[in-house]
């Protein structure tokens, strides 16, 4: 590996990567989940559980809520009049 595709894996991290399919499977997940939490009563904890039952391989609690929260802050703003 030459020097600058070791600087770009070190420097440039701070993007979500989605290399893995795991990873990927997760925040397709999101996408419609995202809206669930806006609902009364839709906690994080059921919507892992929706998860889990697509894909029983999938992550932890813990895991799961970071990668929720990397996803809400790499999302669009927008503006509710």
């Amino acid at each position: 590996m030459c020097n600058k595709e070791l600087a770009e894996k070190a420097y440039h991290n701070d993007q979500p990567e989605l290399d893995t399919q795991k990873h990927q499977m997760v925040f397709e997940h999101f996408k419609p989940a995202q809206a669930g939490l806006h609902k009364t009563g839709v906690i994080r904890k059921l919507l892992l559980k929706e998860y889990l039952q697509v894909h029983p391989d999938g992550y932890s609690y813990s895991q799961y809520c970071r990668h929720l929260n990397d996803y809400h802050k790499h999302m669009d703003v927008t503006m509710y009049p």
